[in-house]
């Protein structure tokens, strides 16, 4: 069986040590201010990333980074730079 699954994390504080898990973090996706708010804006988005591990690289390296979203499936990272922060998830699994 394939294993699919979003990870959502948010930076506790800054500098940038320490993330925690979001709703949960599993099957969790970020968003702006409400669920529908996702606009392509908020985020820098990578492909073919590894592993949540590098995903959290990633965020640690921008200073503007608020938090990440990870995809297992296709290693799809979206590290979250909106002024507002991460306001709202929404449960998608996979």
């Amino acid at each position: 069986p394939v294993t699919s699954s979003t990870t959502t994390s948010t930076l506790s504080s800054g500098p940038f040590t320490a993330f925690t898990p979001v709703d949960g973090g599993v099957d969790r996706v970020c968003r702006g201010a409400h669920p529908g708010d996702n606009s392509d804006q908020y985020y820098v988005k990578f492909s073919s990333i590894s592993s949540l591990t590098a995903c959290k690289a990633l965020c640690t390296q921008n200073t503007r980074c608020v938090g990440i979203e990870y995809q297992v499936n296709g290693g799809s990272c979206e590290v979250w730079t909106r002024q507002g922060g991460i306001g709202a998830t929404l449960k998608i699994p996979g």
